[in-house]
């Protein structure tokens, strides 16, 4: 089955093999779920690219692949991989959810939510999905699970949702 992506480039250059092959494994558990995906996109007036943003039951939420080595932790709101603090890949992924929760603004009974694919999926906990600051990091598979829960969104506004953001954010360079 194919999956149900909406996209207007070639994947960017600048996302690695692993980025893009778990992006890709994204795209195929959630075909024929009913979640549209909008896939590269730039968010208007910045050079932030987002992977993956999705609409489906849950709501919309904006998803970023991440390839890091390491055993990833949350200790007291941070985001630890390997020891480091990589927080500031969860905020770079608020402000993105931000900004699309402006363009829907119109629309404020659609939850907008973040969500961060881990690539090196040996770091992650096995039985359960961190968060930090509102923002899920799971495998994808989890997150496909969570994205095809039912929630307050129908289908057919599900892909209309997609079809606007398509309209309105730039495909990604």
């Amino acid at each position: 089955m194919e999956a149900n992506v909406i996209t207007r480039a070639p994947t960017p250059r600048g996302r690695t093999r692993p980025r893009r092959a778990t992006a890709s494994e994204l795209d195929q558990v959630l075909a024929g779920s009913g979640v549209a995906l909008v896939a590269d996109r730039r968010l208007p007036g910045t050079t932030v690219e987002v992977d993956r943003i999705a609409a489906g039951p849950q709501g919309v939420t904006v998803i970023d692949t991440h390839s890091v080595r390491g055993k990833v932790r949350v200790t007291d709101g941070r985001l630890l991989v390997a020891g480091r603090d990589r927080t500031s890949i969860v905020a770079e992924l608020r402000r993105a959810v931000d900004v699309i929760r402006l363009g829907l603004g119109n629309r404020p009974d659609v939850p907008v939510a973040g969500a961060i694919c881990w690539v090196e999926v040996n770091g992650l906990p096995l039985l359960r999905t961190l968060r930090v600051d509102g923002v899920a990091i799971a495998r994808p598979r989890p997150l496909a699970e969570q994205l095809r829960r039912p929630g307050p969104v129908s289908p057919t506004r599900a892909r209309f949702i997609a079809e606007l953001l398509d309209a309105r954010l730039p495909a990604g360079r």
